[in-house]
């Protein structure tokens, strides 16, 4: 829909906007250089996590995570982008929940073994599961 790309737009300006003020905030501060090696840090980190795992699915919680380790420095517009993007993080975490990031084989057969004893259960996923917690909560009001 029309609407959703709006919104991503948005929110890249809103992104774009938020970085270019902790980069003039943190310039005045003398405090970019430390956010910089931070910066060169984490992205290494997920890059070389990235090149052992099997499938890498970055998460919007886990961007969101990305995004407000960048935040220390306190003004209007750094608060509201850190509600902002507190409340994108905690949405997608509330709604999916914390998938893995970095899939392994190990996780693969975790997630098998975990589906084949829903299964025997008389359950066929995590989603029925999930629908039979929500109809017995609805039937509880």
């Amino acid at each position: 829909p029309p609407i959703l790309w709006v919104v991503f737009f948005a929110l890249l300006t809103f992104l774009g906007a938020y970085f270019k003020a902790l980069i003039s905030l943190y310039g005045a501060i003398s405090y970019a250089r430390y956010y910089i090696i931070w910066g060169v840090l984490l992205f290494g980190y997920i890059f070389f996590r990235s090149r052992r795992a099997s499938d890498t699915h970055i998460h919007h919680y886990f961007l969101m995570m990305i995004v407000l380790s960048f935040t220390c420095y306190q003004d209007i517009f750094i608060t509201i982008c850190s509600g902002v993007f507190n409340g994108i993080m905690m949405e997608g975490a509330g709604r999916w929940g914390y998938d893995p990031v970095w899939t392994t084989e190990a996780n693969y057969a975790a997630i098998a073994q975990q589906e084949f004893e829903y299964s025997l259960a008389g359950r066929t996923t995590m989603k029925s599961v999930t629908q039979e917690v929500i109809t017995e909560l609805k039937r509880g009001q």
